[in-house]
């Protein structure tokens, strides 16, 4: 935590010098054997794309997601993808990214299910991939689906389904059909 709020105040020295820290004492300690390292690998990793230190950063999320594997606990893996599917995102690497994000859609509904938050949170970061792919159509009927999953699955998430609506808000709004845009930004609120 320490780490992220030196990230968030600027102070990136110190906060890569935190992260890298925490990772070495959680690796002498207890190596890989529970995931805590890894965590904070991906941590890291993170650090390093929002730095857009993507050398560094693609390393680590390799990584990450090979030990995540190997633990052969079903937890975590699908945060690392998404996370993986990020960076190539970011990169210009769509295929890559839409690819992985899909791959680690499908674990989350088989995880936390269909309706789970996790699962219309990650289905944001799949579209985003699609639309910056060109894949407007898809992109579209993701959003939509979105919308369609947050609203019928539980009435106490309205945050949830103003995420869906936001989210798809801006869509429409970079593809510059504005008075959907507006629409969708207002039902947000």
């Amino acid at each position: 935590m320490l780490a992220e709020a030196l990230d968030r105040m600027g102070r990136f020295e110190d906060a890569e010098e935190k992260y890298l820290s925490v990772l070495k004492e959680l690796n002498d300690v207890q190596g890989d054997r529970d995931g805590y390292t890894n965590l904070a690998r991906m941590d890291l990793a993170n650090f390093y794309r929002r730095r857009q230190l993507y050398d560094e950063a693609e390393k680590l999320f390799e990584e990450t997601l090979n030990i995540q594997r190997k633990l052969k606990k079903n937890e975590g893996e699908h945060w690392c993808m998404h996370c993986y599917a990020e960076y190539y995102r970011l990169v210009g690497k769509y295929k890559k990214s839409i690819k992985m994000h899909m791959d680690a859609l499908e674990q989350t509904k088989g995880k936390d299910g269909k309706n789970s938050v996790n699962y219309i949170r990650f289905m944001g970061n799949v579209t985003r991939a699609l639309e910056d792919d060109g894949n407007y159509d898809e992109a579209e009927r993701h959003h939509q689906m979105a919308i369609q999953i947050a609203k019928g699955s539980n009435s106490n998430r309205p945050r949830l389904v103003a995420e869906a609506l936001n989210n798809f808000g801006c869509y429409l709004n970079r593809r510059e059909r504005y008075a959907e845009a507006e629409e969708n930004l207002i039902e947000s609120l």
